[in-house]
């Protein structure tokens, strides 16, 4: 697994949103998990998030993509994106947004080409 700013993936640090029987925005919405793997070695990952009360209220068909690592390989990372990608499409949406979590009270970002710059709540 990549690590994160503090040492370990957001799943090990025991977020709340990281399993769908763990917290109630998981009771209106689905995720689809990848890795992208090189052998026996993971380089990256990404989720795939359909938040459909949230594109109920604002009248969309947006599809989220979060929780993005990834090594400096191109490939993977064109590679976890299109699979976000498509799999939103295939589920009726139309755009993504992102770097979003399922909760603002968590993880967010902003992603740029070269840097990734997190905050988390524990950190205001």
């Amino acid at each position: 697994m990549l690590s994160t700013p503090t040492g370990s993936p957001p799943e090990e640090r025991g977020s709340p949103d990281a399993g769908p029987h763990r917290h109630p925005f998981w009771e209106f919405s689905e995720r689809i998990l990848f890795l992208a793997r090189r052998g026996s070695e993971t380089v990256g990952r990404i989720a795939g998030i359909i938040d459909r009360n949230y594109n109920q209220c604002h009248n969309e068909k947006m599809g989220i993509w979060g929780f993005f690592e990834c090594t400096d390989d191109p490939e993977a990372a064109r590679a976890l994106f299109t699979s976000v990608e498509t799999w939103a499409f295939q589920k009726g949406m139309v755009f993504l947004r992102g770097p979003l979590s399922p909760s603002m009270n968590y993880e967010t970002g902003c992603l740029s080409r070269a840097l990734i710059i997190r905050l988390l709540w524990d950190d205001l």
